[in-house]
């Protein structure tokens, strides 16, 4: 996504050394060119300037959970209001509104491969954890690494149908297949730190 000078490719214009791939994930680290980039960060700024980045990210939420309502339940922070108004509660809302900061750390870091490298690594921990994947990659882990990666297929779609609600005829193809590269990549980076994890059961100690 980015390089360490504002005028410069953007994300990840070269590849990853050698060195690096045997311990990141099986997931390719996408290239994003220059206009990309731009339409990316033009497009966050729109929504900042507006002040409707947090509502962007509840349409994004409220989309995904049509698509799989069962994901509710993932959500410890507001899953006890499933039934009470979810949209309308603070959990929910203050949810999203952290989700919008972190989406827009990662537009903020574009141009910068470290940072950004850095950020992503840090949520892919935080979902090793709400996941509940373990180091011993058990049965159980196997299962949530799936809904894990089921979970975030489907806020892939969510993401465009939030595109296509928020900004209707507007919503031009780059624009769309821009953030659908952003997002992949995102998603790319958070699951191959979660990947680390991912290795046989340890032999029983005796």
């Amino acid at each position: 996504m980015f390089s360490c000078c504002k005028n410069s490719a953007a994300i990840f214009a070269e590849p990853a050394p050698e060195s690096s791939k045997k311990k990141m994930g099986s997931r390719p680290i996408l290239h994003m060119d220059e206009e990309e980039t731009t339409i990316i960060e033009n497009t966050w700024n729109e929504l900042k300037e507006g002040d409707k980045q947090n509502e962007f990210i509840e349409i994004l939420f409220k989309e995904f959970f049509k698509l799989d309502p069962q994901a509710k339940e993932l959500f410890l922070t507001f899953a006890q209001d499933i039934d009470e108004g979810l949209y309308n509660s603070y959990p929910f809302k203050h949810h999203c509104e952290i989700f919008a900061f972190h989406i827009g750390l990662a537009v903020k870091y574009m141009r910068d491969n470290l940072k950004l490298a850095t950020f992503l690594s840090q949520l892919g921990k935080v979902h090793d954890n709400i996941f509940l994947i373990r180091e011993n990659y058990g049965k159980e882990d196997k299962e949530n690494h799936a809904k894990m990666n089921e979970h975030f297929a489907i806020s892939e779609k969510a993401l465009q149908m939030a595109l296509k609600t928020h900004f209707g005829d507007k919503l031009t193809k780059p624009v769309s297949d821009a953030w659908a590269k952003f997002y992949l990549l995102q998603i790319n980076m958070i699951l191959n730190e979660v990947e680390i994890c991912n290795r046989d059961p340890s032999p029983p100690v005796k």
